[in-house]
């Protein structure tokens, strides 16, 4: 699996890139271009909220500039396409592995027995008399 963007990809990050780049940077020089204790110049606490609100769109024009001039992804793709195939791995190693020993019969709780009850693909049963939940792969103590 490559992070390398395609040129689409690297048109479309140049673009919105560019686009959030420079309205982060246009709010951030407005605020600051003005002179203090000037005739219209917003107070210090507008020109701090307003320069940390314009960092997040700098770091994402920033962002779509680099992939662009580069062409490696900055993306969540690549993390998202890593979580996926962890979590097939972790499911068929689960589905692989048997299940030794007996079944758990009774109910932990009230000791009941499970009788003819629908049993999940993990072993959860819910007990007919108690409304407990419990797992029947699990040892009997």
């Amino acid at each position: 699996m490559s992070n390398r963007a395609s040129i689409n990809e690297r048109i479309v990050a140049g673009i919105i890139g560019a686009t959030f780049g420079g309205i982060g940077l246009t709010v951030l020089i407005s605020q600051w271009a003005i002179p203090f204790h000037s005739f219209h110049s917003p107070p210090l606490f507008f020109r701090l909220f307003a320069s940390f609100i314009s960092l997040p769109f700098i770091a994402v024009g920033g962002a779509g500039v680099f992939t662009l001039l580069t062409g490696i992804s900055t993306g969540p793709k690549n993390s998202a396409a890593k979580m996926r195939d962890t979590m097939h791995t972790m499911m068929s190693q689960q589905l692989k592995t048997p299940k030794t020993g007996t079944l758990r019969q009774d109910c932990p709780q009230c000791g009941a027995p499970r009788g003819h009850i629908e049993v999940s693909p993990s072993g959860d049963v819910k007990c007919p008399h108690c409304n407990a939940w419990y797992n029947v792969f699990e040892e009997s103590h």
